[in-house]
């Protein structure tokens, strides 16, 4: 581990990190800085694999030519006065009609969907900072998945720019505003029911 953060430069510009093709790094560029991500924990890797899973499936049904993405892959976001900074999320979500802004190793503006997988190392990263940049870059919805304390938060994006929790809790139905017709029982992300459960509860099957 060392010798892999020795090697990562402690300053980039934008155009710099976006060109610099380093894949067993993974990182992120705040305020020209790069960050470098630590591996992740088990649960994150379950919860990430099964929205992943449901999430391809219903875009690949319902928004055909839209893609789901998970790490390594960035973001690239411009904020209200210029400044931009590059993001690694979990899962994001783009649909057809944002294909053009689809470059071949980042997104270029603000994906449709936003999920990060909250871990205890991320808490106050992942509600806090990455919540007003999502916010301020024009992600339209942001969900935060902390399967520890099995919490799960849903922010969606007003017409006046900000976030608001739509949806707060370890239980219930949540709605897709950007997914339309999407839902999910809150606490299959918890459980990780078979995807073919799921998809007989959405009358897939």
């Amino acid at each position: 581990m060392a010798t892999r953060t020795q090697s990562v430069p402690a300053e980039m510009s934008v155009e710099e990190f976006l060109n610099w093709e380093q894949e067993d790094v993974h990182a992120e560029l705040v305020d020209n800085k790069v960050r470098v991500k630590a591996p992740v924990s088990r649960e994150h890797q379950e919860s990430s694999g099964f929205l992943l899973a449901l999430i391809g499936l219903w875009v690949e049904r319902h928004k055909p030519g839209g893609v789901v993405y998970h790490p390594p892959f960035a973001v690239k976001l411009t904020m209200p006065d210029g400044e931009q900074e590059v993001r690694e999320p979990d899962l994001i979500v783009i649909l057809p009609e944002h294909l053009d802004r689809l470059q071949r190793t980042y997104f270029d503006g603000a994906p449709d969907l936003v999920v990060e997988i909250v871990s205890k190392e991320s808490r106050s990263l992942d509600r806090g900072e990455k919540f007003y940049a999502y916010e301020a870059g024009g992600v339209p919805e942001y969900w935060m998945i902390d399967p520890e304390r099995k919490q799960a938060e849903f922010a969606q994006r007003g017409e006046d720019g900000a976030y608001r929790i739509v949806f707060s809790g370890s239980a219930g139905v949540y709605s897709s505003r950007v997914l339309e017709g999407f839902w999910l029982k809150v606490e299959w992300l918890w459980s990780q029911p078979p995807v073919w459960d799921v998809l007989k509860e959405w009358g897939w099957v």
